[in-house]
């Protein structure tokens, strides 16, 4: 694999990469010209909405105000802030993002929030090696303020004009400055204001000869040497290097104390909930929650199954259904192991029959009901949510 395909090359490379000359000299001139807005005015013409529209959105409701904020369990226990715009601007943050998501083309070495990439891509790049070392980016999305924000519109590749660049990031900004972690243009802004710590973390992996990836706030490096560098990691391997501490920070950005990880060969090496140390896989006790899941399921019925699973599991979000947490965790299995691997497929099967049984739907019209449930035939009820892996699965 070519130092391209890993994402070790310079910070030169930029956002294109692998593209001739002349496509990446006119990809680089519509970019620049696809955002030419002069004024506020020209913005809400860009978002279909009229300036005095606008201006009253923004400024006479103060909407942003009307967050709902709420709070999500992380894995270490801590909880995790989510801040949901009010429809009316959620809808702007999407005019929005429609206008910046045709400007901007990610790094390779990013894999959160980019279409076509995922937290699989992410750690398909750091299969097959001898280290593994996870750090995190501590909170993440509150330390991306509203001048770092505005600061990215002013920039390449937008290069909007101040007063434009501010009303735009008021669009993204709660009025406490702080980009939230909810709104729908946060994803893009917050990759965009880590261009500049990605080319010094590349730079660094490049020295090193060290891989790296970016999937949000977790960043990942990995290597088949015999030794990590203690520019990246400490000889205690339990804190991150002076040297990697340092170039986050210049980017004013800091790393979690608490997480900082080093997996060998020897031991499970996952990256962003995925094992890397061969193939692409989940850890065992997934697979086994699934099928005593399952199991339950199938001994005592749907409603003590779901009584069961929510006294075993301390982060149980109330309102949530066992066989949505089940289909849910079924398809994320197939995206690791594939659509035909055996035991993703008798898994399926598993949860096919006993929603049909449900429904039911005898177990001889199980075929004919995935079927239809891919096309979206009305003789299936909706009410039977059967997983389709493809079209004659039996």
């Amino acid at each position: 694999m070519s130092d391209r395909a890993v994402g070790v090359g310079s910070a030169a490379d930029e956002d294109q990469v692998g593209c001739p000359l002349k496509a990446q000299v006119a990809q680089a001139e519509h970019k620049e010209s696809a955002l030419q807005l002069a004024t506020p005015a020209d913005l809400a013409k860009a978002l279909e909405v009229d300036s005095r529209r606008l201006n009253y959105l923004l400024y006479a409701k103060r909407l942003r105000k009307h967050y709902t904020n709420f709070s999500i369990p992380k894995s270490d226990g801590s909880q995790r802030l989510i801040s949901v715009p009010p429809p009316h601007l959620l809808w702007l943050q999407r005019q929005l993002l429609s206008l910046l998501a045709g400007a901007y083309q990610p790094k390779q070495c990013i894999h959160g929030f980019c279409e076509g990439r995922s937290i699989l891509t992410n750690a398909e790049m750091h299969l097959g090696a001898r280290f593994v070392v996870n750090v995190d980016l501590k909170d993440f999305f509150p330390s991306i303020h509203f001048g770092r924000v505005e600061g990215v519109f002013r920039a390449s590749p937008f290069s909007l004009p101040p007063e434009v660049a501010t009303v735009a990031a008021q669009i993204c900004c709660r009025d406490d400055g702080i980009l939230p972690q909810g709104a729908a243009t946060s994803p893009l802004i917050s990759n965009l204001v880590c261009r500049q710590l990605d080319n010094a973390m590349l730079e660094f992996a490049k020295r090193f000869r060290l891989r790296y990836s970016r999937y949000a706030d977790d960043l990942t490096f990995s290597t088949r040497q015999s030794r990590l560098p203690v520019e990246l990691i400490k000889a205690s391997e339990t804190q991150p290097g002076d040297e990697l501490r340092e170039l986050v920070e210049k980017q004013s950005f800091e790393l979690h104390p608490r997480k900082c990880y080093v997996r060998t060969k020897s031991r499970r090496q996952e990256v962003t909930g995925i094992t890397v140390n061969a193939f692409p896989n989940v850890p065992r006790r997934f697979v086994r929650s699934i099928d005593g899941a399952l199991y339950a399921w199938e001994s005592f019925g749907l409603e003590q199954a779901q009584a069961l699973w929510e006294d075993r599991h301390a982060t149980w979000r109330q309102g949530q259904k066992l066989k949505n947490v089940l289909r849910g965790r079924i398809n994320y299995l197939a995206m690791v192991r594939g659509k035909d691997n055996f035991l993703v497929r008798r898994l399926t099967r598993r949860f096919n029959r006993l929603i049909g049984l449900e429904n039911g739907i005898a177990l001889s019209s199980l075929k004919n009901a995935e079927a239809s449930a891919m096309t979206g035939s009305p003789s299936v009820p909706r009410r039977c949510s059967l997983i389709v892996l493809r079209e004659g699965l039996g």
